[in-house]
């Protein structure tokens, strides 16, 4: 029984004190496809048409750098900001053509709409 609930316990710190698994997939897939479409050359708005919309807010991409790659890192669970943060490494061709690599961090609020946030300060 004591093992069980040691076992129980650790599973809660793992998924993030409690917070459902597939609630932090489904975050880190609207952060994904949201990169998807900026490294497809679409723009942010192009998000509000999905289902569901998703408010993708990063200021690179609205300054109209280009995303050439991304490599998507932890999620977890933040109860205190109650958001999902998802870190991201980004590969972001700026306006004079240099590559530079970003790594940057996403708070996603399940909605509708989806909100996602670079927050420069975690």
């Amino acid at each position: 029984m004591v093992r069980r609930c040691v076992v129980g316990a650790a599973l809660l710190v793992v998924t993030g004190c409690g917070f459902p698994t597939a609630k932090l997939d489904e975050a880190k897939g609207h952060v994904r496809s949201a990169l998807e479409v900026w490294q497809k050359g679409g723009k942010p708005d192009d998000l509000m048409s999905a289902a569901p919309p998703v408010e993708f807010h990063e200021a690179m991409w609205k300054a109209g750098e280009k995303l050439t790659a991304f490599e998507m890192g932890e999620v977890k669970y933040v109860d205190s900001a109650q958001v999902v943060r998802c870190d991201v490494k980004l590969t972001v061709r700026g306006r004079t053509g240099r590559d530079r690599t970003e790594n940057v961090v996403y708070d996603v609020t399940l909605g509708p709409p989806v909100k996602v946030l670079n927050n420069p300060m975690p």
